[in-house]
């Protein structure tokens, strides 16, 4: 079975379960009478010399020991007091050791469940055993989600729990519950002055819009596949359906886009430069998708013209004609998004975002492959 990093600190993870001692006999059970032992003592410090350093000196007077006797045996001054045996009654109960082991023996095994059932796409198994880790206590405190990646695991799982039998796809209501788990911990873990570096609302509210923008390029995606296939059937306009999408991708970036506006307007979002950096690459993802709302408009538009003009033409009996194509006034709102784009990246010290066209590609997830 394979290995996981148990959910812990790295002051807990790193420490091992420890060894049971065997206890040294005493000198009562060993059979040498106490005179005995202290004569074998002083025949080991034959050596013994009247010259003290200071800090053998203070050492005896600490220990109250005489300056003009030997030092006592090994391991003076920090010699223990004779061990008695165990109580019969006390000792069969288990040691306090061997609990902490259990403790971490059942963590382990629930953390290797976790990612098993998370390999196997068996969400719900996966959340019946995340339950049971955080309700695993470790020295009388419970399991932190910001360690060992919890808290991302918590998301991936409601965002890919179906409430349907269709199996773990994604869907608006497990992106709505993802969203609201986010919320909710980044409200219990606020950033701290203190531990700036410890994972806190600023990484939460980070992952929550990625995961708006990953779900909103999926369901585009799929919108347009759905109409596309409905449209070769029915024999309609991929143009219409096209549009449709885009139009509902631009809905939704705006929505994005506002709603962080209003979160870095608060500290210490304001000043988060990866927060920033996101908020850069949506404006200039805003852009692209006007740009694409108005040619597709411009598309469907001269389509529905034509088919007008021909049916017009063929109930007078006037040949076709075709009519020059009118050019489109430039959009302000595309103008603008790319001006934001590249003031924030400006305020990072960036390059502007039309020179990094790869970058842009890569983070709307190919979503303009199929149109």
């Amino acid at each position: 079975m394979a290995s996981y990093s148990l959910p812990l600190p790295s002051s807990q993870a790193s420490q091992q379960t420890p060894r049971k001692r065997k206890r040294k006999p005493t000198i009562e059970e060993s059979g040498v009478s106490r005179d005995e032992h202290m004569l074998d003592g002083a025949a080991e410090n034959t050596e013994y010399s009247a010259a003290i350093t200071p800090e053998e000196r203070l050492q005896r007077r600490l220990a109250g020991q005489p300056l003009n006797e030997p030092p006592p045996p090994f391991p003076f001054p920090h010699a223990s007091l004779p061990q008695s045996p165990p109580s019969p009654r006390l000792s069969v109960y288990s040691p306090v050791g061997q609990a902490s082991s259990l403790r971490s023996q059942h963590l382990s095994a629930m953390t290797t469940l976790l990612h098993k059932c998370l390999q196997a796409k068996d969400y719900k198994r996966a959340s019946r055993a995340l339950g049971l880790i955080l309700r695993t206590e470790t020295r009388g405190r419970p399991i932190d989600l910001r360690h060992g990646g919890l808290w991302g695991i918590g998301a991936e799982i409601l965002l890919r729990t179906p409430s349907d039998t269709r199996g773990g796809s994604v869907a608006r209501e497990g992106f709505e519950r993802a969203k609201t788990f986010y919320d909710k911990i980044a409200l219990q873990h606020p950033w701290h002055r203190t531990w700036p570096n410890m994972t806190n609302a600023q990484d939460f509210k980070l992952a929550m819009f990625g995961l708006w923008i990953f779900v909103t390029c999926l369901e585009s995606k799929k919108l347009q596949l759905t109409s596309n296939e409905a449209g070769s059937e029915n024999g309609r306009d991929t143009s219409d359906i096209q549009l449709q999408a885009k139009r509902y991708e631009l809905a939704e970036a705006e929505r994005i886009a506002q709603e962080m506006d209003t979160l870095m307007s608060t500290i210490p979002f304001i000043d988060d430069p990866e927060l920033t950096r996101l908020r850069a690459h949506v404006a200039s993802w805003t852009a692209d998708l006007l740009e694409k709302v108005d040619e597709l408009e411009m598309e469907v538009q001269s389509d529905h013209s034509r088919q007008e003009q021909q049916m017009e033409q063929a109930w007078l009996g006037i040949a076709e004609t075709e009519e020059p194509a009118t050019a489109r006034p430039p959009n302000s709102k595309v103008a603008n998004a790319r001006q934001l784009a590249s003031t924030l990246l400006a305020k990072l010290g960036g390059s502007r975002v039309d020179e990094d066209s790869d970058a842009n590609d890569d983070f709307m997830g190919g979503s303009e492959s199929g149109s």
